[in-house]
């Protein structure tokens, strides 16, 4: 705790930064649209996400999540992160954006995403790590080509093209496949807050993107936001340690945190960023 007051953390970070990102390998998978493994710099946990479809009729498509860990020390966290995921995505600005790259035009058809994501390893909070590389691995996606005739009788029909190595460009009254690049994805800022009560300190001490030992160690609770790039707080949770102690999670630290995180997040927005402009390939940052 006294290296925390004095903003150095066991693994070298101060209190207010988050694992930087050192690079991302694409296309891992070969059966998805898009696949990312994303490692943190400091090794501490790797993340797998692949992105697959499906076409559904009468439905605005959208996008659902899985998450799972090999990791038995961040398995606790898989069900949370997904939760969040999905309510990120669900925001209304992003339900708009995800309606219009997805729908196939001039039917009643969309494309459903599905992202799967697997914790290879690592331990902590695996929030941030693995909202990075869902982001990584849609906004890398290209839907597949989509051609739409009508039969006889009236009917619409729509045939989708699921060779991989398919031509992009649609004929014969066919759509041209079309990039998620743009879609603004969110990313999920995760923070814990360690109180100190040793007789000579007295605080409340925020640390963004704990690790494991941190979260066991110090933390009375855990806020996790998740924010677009604009700095837009889509959705907000908090969460209690088992093991905490009094005082414990108040509502004040709720508000600090999420203009705090807010305000991390776009800063890791940036960092996504500079890894997505080398895809296809391995990017160091």
């Amino acid at each position: 705790m006294h290296c925390i007051q004095s903003d150095m953390r066991d693994d070298g970070r101060q209190r207010r930064q988050w694992r930087p990102l050192s690079a991302a390998v694409f296309n891992v998978a070969s059966h998805c649209l898009s696949s990312v493994r994303l490692y943190t710099a400091d090794g501490s946990m790797t993340v797998v996400a692949g992105v697959s479809w499906d076409v559904v009729e009468d439905s605005d498509g959208g996008v659902t999540f899985a998450v799972s860990s090999r990791a038995p020390a961040a398995t606790p966290e898989s069900d949370r992160v997904r939760l969040l995921l999905a309510q990120s995505y669900r925001e209304l600005s992003i339900a708009r954006q995800m309606t219009s790259l997805l729908r196939i035009a001039g039917t009643e058809c969309s494309f459903r995403l599905h992202v799967d994501v697997i914790i290879v390893s690592g331990a902590g909070d695996a929030c941030w790590v693995v909202s990075a590389a869902v982001k990584l691995a849609l906004q890398t996606v290209t839907l597949p080509l989509a051609r739409v005739s009508t039969t006889r009788e009236g009917r619409t029909v729509v045939d989708v093209d699921r060779g991989p190595g398919a031509d992009c460009v649609g004929g014969g009254g066919g759509h041209e496949r079309v990039s998620l690049s743009c879609l603004d994805a969110p990313l999920l800022m995760s923070c814990a807050v360690a109180v100190a009560d040793d007789g000579c300190h007295d605080g409340r001490f925020y640390l963004v993107d704990p690790s494991a030992y941190e979260v066991q160690r110090y933390a009375s609770g855990t806020v996790v936001a998740g924010v677009n790039t604009g700095g837009e707080l889509l959705c907000l949770s908090a969460t209690l340690s088992p093991s905490a102690s009094s005082p414990v999670l108040l509502p004040a630290d709720v508000t600090v945190l999420g203009t705090e995180l807010c305000m991390s997040a776009v800063m890791g927005h940036k960092d996504v960023a500079k890894l997505l402009l080398a895809t296809g390939t391995t990017a160091e940052v």
